[in-house]
């Protein structure tokens, strides 16, 4: 999941060292954001589509007549809540309140350190 969150920044990143801005040039950063989600969860989650497939909508040309500081703004806030919902897919953040998805992570009362394989511990 790391590698598709790395490939999602690089993605990202490359609109923003263009000259010309086009819309499609967002597609492909963003499906891997929602990509990010799906690996996560291991289902599809509207969660994980709404970010950015607004960003994509703001993105087109036809979608909006702001000038071009109040897009770049737009954007900017987009791609954040974007990158923002993907560093939660990968768990590196949580919001306040919010709980670990994955479980406890183990201690050492769940097997013996010495053992490398736990189950072979309890078989005599």
């Amino acid at each position: 999941m790391a590698i598709l969150a790395v490939t999602t920044g690089v993605l990202l990143i490359r609109p923003l060292t263009e000259t010309v801005n086009f819309a499609y040039y967002w597609s492909p950063g963003l499906l891997m954001a929602v990509m990010v989600g799906c690996a996560a969860h291991r289902r599809v989650r509207w969660q994980d589509w709404l970010w950015p497939v607004l960003a994509l909508i703001w993105a087109l040309p036809q979608a909006n007549d702001a000038a071009a500081w109040q897009w770049w703004a737009g954007e900017l806030v987009l791609l954040g809540m974007t990158a923002l919902q993907v560093a939660r897919n990968c768990g590196s953040v949580r919001l306040p309140g919010e709980r670990d998805q994955g479980g406890a992570p183990p201690t050492d009362r769940d097997h013996d350190a010495g053992d490398p394989i736990p189950e072979l511990a309890t078989r005599g």
